[in-house]
Order: C-alpha cells, then structure tokens, then sequence
C-alpha cells in the first residue's frame, strides 16, 4: 500500500504512456512483421492475426508499416551513417517484388484500414484539407435579390457539394490551393471530425499512397504476378474489403483536387497513383472471368460488383471543366487497363482525365459531361432545340405519344 502511495496514479499512467506497446502483444507484432519482411507468408494467416491484436495493437502495427515502407534516408543516426559507407543503406521493402512484400503488407494492415475514415450525409468517405481552411468575406463584389433573399456573385462554388457560393462568406485554403468550403459545407465537416480519430484517418490515407506507389512503380511483370495473387489466391472478403479501402481514400482525396478549368489535375500524381491501383485492383476482379482454373468447367465470373469500384466523389467535381480537359486528348486514345498492366505507368494528361476511367466514374457525372458536350454542339451546328408536346398523363398516351413526335 505504501508504495502505491508513493508511485500515485499519476505516475502510472505517465509510465504506461512512455511504454504503449508494453499492452501490444509484442510476439504476435512481431510474428506479423516477419511475415511481412519474409514476403512468403500466408496473406489469410496475416490477416487473422491482424485481426485479433487490440486497438492499441493495431496502431502500433500500423506505424510499424508504414516505418518498412519509409526510404532509409530518414534514418539519422550516425553510426548507422558511418555503416552505410561500408555497406551501402539497407534497401527498404518496397524497393523488392512487390508480389512477395504487398500482398501481406495489405493483408496486415487490413483491419486497420476498414472503417477508418469518416462518411458524410451521402456516404461518402471524406477527409480534412492538409491546410488551414480561412474565413473569406466578400468586400467588394455584386448581388442580387432572389426569392431565397440576397444572393452574392462570389464566382466560387463548393469543392464539396459543387454548388455556386452565394452566401457573403466561405472558407478557402489559406495555401493557396484552388479549395473552397461553403459555409454550411465547412460546418458539416467540422462536426463530421469532431471526435473522430483524425490519426487514424490521416495514416490510412498514407499508407494506402505508399502502397499505390510501390505497386505502380514496379515492373509491369510483377504488377500481374500481383494481380494474379489477388485474383486467385485472396479470400473474397479480404478482396472486397481492399477494394472498399483503397476506393474510400480516393473518394476522399477527389474533394481536394484542384479540378478548375485552368488547373492540370495531373499535378496531384498521388490521387491519379490510387487510381491506378484501383484500376489494377479492377483488373484482378474480372482476372478470374477471363480464364478457366484446373479442375473448374467455366470461369468463376468478377469478384465483386462492378459498383464496388465507383468513386461517387466525382460526382462534387466540375463536369464542365473535366469535358474541356477531355476536348484536349479525345484522339488520343488509351486504355487504362492496359497502362497499369502491360505497360511502365506515368501520369500525364492523356490518363489523368476523369471519362478515360469510364467504369469508375458515377453515371450522373457522365451525365453531366454529355450535357456540356450537346451545349457545344448546339453553338456549333446553330440550330434550335427540338421540341415536342406529349401529354403528361395517364402513363400510355405519354409512351406512345414521345416516340410519336420524335418521329
């Protein structure tokens, strides 16, 4: 009892807070590790490993993730300097097949990347802007009085419900970046993150970057031995659970793309980097479709829905600017599947266009840029919209009569 009272409750937790993995289940993080360093363990073994460490656990397993996939140059000690020009840096893992590192790596970190980011009204995940977002206040500026009361000519619109800001004040990156919040947009999310572990939402966001690098980044050879893992060799809720993660991020990340009409949306190479993992990802979903396995009388089909691979953030970019961007490089015709798969992957205007990933684009979106597209035609061929007059009920005459007009 006595020293109890002299240790006191405060020191113990100062203590448990300098040691946090002392609660971490050391032998299993390290069991997890090595299989992951090895890069000849069982994906499924990892995961359910993965799956039985704590919350504390985890977080641990996931700094340690992230610290394999760090370049060695971040290692400041001196000896181990001196070491180096002796032996050369260590190489780190990603620099080794990817199809014997990732697939554990992602296998590992899996529960920690499930659910870790935030979803808004629509469910969609979302995440906070890497800058300071300030008050602006228009000053100077016209306005007009509508039915809804004052409206003000901001020449701003949203970045996240991509609607025009009419209101006095918004929120802007304070950076400089090309990032506008509404007001009520920006109080959405402000209460959207309150509480919410934002670490963990930040880690996801780039763990799963380092992993979209590495895997893009390797021979084409390794990125179908990859593929060929996923396809054949994963559990499908391991598969689906992935695919929902790395699409998660990107949703998340498409708010904050610079996608004016005067900005190179190619300039963020990380976001258009997990697209085209999400691209290698679909590959390895319609792999199992393609050929038929020994011992199997038909091909197994897609894994999971073509849905899963949707990024419904899109949806908040501009749809005029992106058709422009597409008027650039509509003769030159690529094939994503095909870039990410056969051929060294770089990102340059031609691949970092929104329609070109037709199958990962929402249909209002598409909608949206056919609409832009009839509006130049109509400029261009000058003549009138077609009109016709149907009746509006009952639901027959109305089928009969639209076909009927149209001739």
């Amino acid at each position: 009892k006595g020293h109890l009272e002299a240790v006191g409750p405060l020191d113990l937790m100062a203590s448990t807070e300098e040691h946090p993995q002392a609660e971490a289940a050391p032998a299993e993080l390290d069991a997890i590790l090595e299989a992951v360093r090895k890069g000849d363990g069982d994906s499924s073994a990892v995961y359910a490993q993965s799956t039985c460490l704590s919350a504390e656990a985890s977080r641990v397993l996931g700094q340690r993730l992230s610290e394999l996939l760090e370049e060695p140059e971040r290692a400041g000690v001196q000896k181990r300097r001196r070491l180096w020009r002796k032996t050369g840096p260590p190489a780190p893992i990603c620099h080794e097949r990817i199809e014997g590192w990732l697939p554990c790596m992602l296998a590992a970190a899996l529960p920690r990347l499930c659910g870790a980011l935030v979803k808004d009204h629509r469910g969609l995940c979302v995440l906070p802007h890497p800058h300071r977002m300030e008050q602006k206040i228009l000053t100077n500026g016209q306005c007009h009085l509508s039915i809804s009361g004052i409206v003000y000519h901001t020449k701003r619109a949203c970045d996240n419900c991509d609607r025009p800001i009419e209101d006095i004040m918004w929120f802007a990156c304070a950076e400089g970046c090309e990032v506008d919040f509404c007001a009520r947009c920006h109080t959405m999310l402000q209460q959207l993150f309150e509480g919410r572990d934002l670490d963990r939402c930040f880690w996801a966001e780039s763990f799963t970057l380092k992993c979209a690098k590495g895997a893009m980044r390797a021979p084409a050879e390794q990125r179908q031995a990859f593929i060929e893992i996923l396809a054949f060799d994963w559990p499908l809720q391991m598969f689906q659970e992935l695919v929902r993660a790395v699409a998660d991020v990107a949703d998340a990340k498409v708010v904050h793309l610079q996608d004016g009409a005067d900005m190179d949306v190619a300039e963020d190479a990380d976001f258009w980097h997990l697209v085209g993992f999400l691209q290698l990802l679909r590959c390895a979903n319609q792999r199992p479709a393609k050929e038929t396995r020994f011992g199997e009388l038909t091909p197994r089909g897609p894994r999971v829905p073509e849905t899963e691979f949707v990024l419904g953030g899109i949806d908040k970019c501009d749809a005029q600017a992106e058709w422009e961007r597409w008027k650039k490089y509509k003769d030159r015709q690529i094939k994503p599947e095909r870039i990410v798969v056969e051929e060294e992957f770089q990102v340059d205007g031609a691949f970092a266009l929104f329609l070109v990933h037709g199958d990962l684009v929402p249909l209002s979106f598409r909608q949206r840029c056919l609409d832009s597209d009839l509006e130049d035609l109509q400029v261009k061929v000058k003549r009138p919209l077609l009109t016709c007059q149907v009746p509006r009920s009952p639901a027959r005459p109305l089928r009969l009569g639209g076909p009927r007009a149209l001739g």
